[in-house]
């Protein structure tokens, strides 16, 4: 059977759609021709299977940044070099490529070319230390309606600029913050446009003395079980190095952030940015957010690939 999944991931930056080149919207549905769409798939799974035998998985103690914080890849996780991450997410995944990438973990026993993998992506945002004293009065509840209602006023500019509108439906995973860990996790479930399909953003924030190590977790709503099993060892499998960690902040010397950790959940290290705070980092690889972009070409594709699937099935 045709894997057709296996090759359509994206990246919802700011909540705007990214859609890949094999899907662009054409005045007229019959000028999508079947050959043209197989050809363009065939090219696709050749780059994504070349590229999936390339890629390093390592395990043991690895560096990330400069000698910012240690990533330990054992136990089920393998870890992905800066240019291999940038290689699944951008190469293979169709997402815009993102140099400031630092590395990635990965589930050691699912393959590179299955679609069922899912990737746990570091970067780091140097906006300085965040002070954590709030992080015990927050009202979830209260921060989630605020959330919404930020969402939704942010819709109107979306669907001026031809987006889709998104929904905060709510907390996929309630925020929890590890106060002597400093580390802090949480996930979103959104839904975009009239077919209100789901995507899942999951994020950690581990806390340093100059800024937030970020970790997005790349995954399916319907992952998000295997997510929250694993999320425990997901935090525990980085942390910064001495003269990096949140305790060796220096007050005469270290620049303190402007937020506290209600706003790195409501906005990310994005706070000061206005709109754009509001809107998000959102990561996802589903086959629906395409669709979300081109309803008409996705659904031509799909119904091409049903009818090639059917057809092999009834030859085999």
């Amino acid at each position: 059977m045709f894997n057709f999944k296996k090759i359509v991931s994206s990246i919802l930056l700011l909540g705007f759609l990214f859609s890949p080149t094999f899907l662009k919207a054409e005045p007229e549905q019959d000028s999508i021709s079947s050959d043209s769409i197989q050809e363009e798939m065939n090219q696709q799974l050749m780059i994504y299977d070349s590229v999936a035998s390339t890629l390093k998985y390592k395990q043991g103690l690895f560096v990330i940044g400069d000698n910012l914080a240690t990533v330990k890849a054992e136990n089920g996780f393998s870890y992905l070099e800066s240019a291999d991450a940038i290689k699944l997410l951008h190469v293979m995944w169709n997402n815009p490529e993102d140099n400031s990438i630092l590395g990635a973990i990965v589930p050691s026993d699912i393959e590179a070319n299955s679609e069922d993998l899912w990737v746990v992506v570091f970067t780091y945002d140097e906006d300085g230390h965040v002070n954590d004293d709030d992080a015990n009065d927050i009202k979830y509840d209260e921060l989630l309606a605020t959330m919404k209602e930020d969402i939704e006023n942010a819709n109107a500019e979306r669907l001026k600029n031809g987006y889709d509108a998104m929904h905060l439906v709510g907390w996929a995973q309630t925020p929890f913050y590890d106060k002597e860990q400093h580390k802090l996790h949480w996930a979103k479930d959104l839904t975009f446009g009239p077919e209100n399909v789901h995507s899942l953003n999951y994020n950690v924030r581990m806390l340093g003395r100059k800024g937030v190590l970020v970790l997005n977790v790349v995954a399916s709503m319907e992952q998000l079980p295997e997510i929250k099993s694993k999320i425990n060892a997901i935090m525990a499998s980085t942390n910064f190095n001495a003269g990096n960690r949140y305790n060796d902040f220096n007050v005469d010397t270290d620049k303190i952030a402007e937020y506290g950790i209600a706003s790195l959940i409501a906005g990310g290290v994005l706070a000061k940015t206005g709109l754009l705070a509001k809107l998000g980092i959102l990561l996802a690889k589903r086959l629906e957010n395409y669709c979300l972009s081109d309803r008409r070409s996705c659904s031509r594709i799909k119904k091409i690939f049903q009818e090639k699937t059917e057809k092999g099935n009834a030859e085999g």
